[in-house]
This record gives structure tokens, sequence and C-alpha cells, in this order.
């Protein structure tokens, strides 16, 4: 199953939002996390006006480490 990236837990206060995804095994490598995370991303610093995304992921996890490293992380 796919997820789509989302942004939760924000907070008005400190406009600080975490950033979450989940991908099915089928779509690794195909840049489909990145395509959608940079649209997130954008959409919540320049719509929203976050001044803070977050993400976090299992220490284990080297491909999610890599990806969200890329987008600046």
């Amino acid at each position: 199953m796919t997820f789509p990236t989302i942004l939760y837990s924000f907070s008005t206060r400190h406009q600080v939002v975490e950033f979450g995804y989940g991908l099915a095994t089928n779509h690794w490598g195909t840049g489909l996390f990145s395509e959608a995370a940079d649209v997130v991303i954008r959409y919540g610093f320049i719509k929203l006006g976050i001044q803070k995304i977050q993400v976090f992921t299992r220490s284990t996890n080297l491909r999610s480490i890599n990806s969200v490293r890329k987008l600046g992380f």
C-alpha cells in the first residue's frame, strides 16, 4: 500500500510540522517519493507559511535516510 506524503502535528504556535510518508515496495526507486515530497514541502513553506518541517525515520532505514537527505533534511 502506498501512503501519500503528508504534513501533520501542526503547531500553530511554533509553525512546525512533521512530515510523514510511506511507500509500497513496488514504488521504491521510481522517484515517486521525491517528486511528491518536493510538492508537499514547498506547499507547506509557501502556502501554509510553515517555518520548520521535521522528519523522523528509523536509524536502520538507510534508503529513507538517504531520500530525506536529498530533500535537504
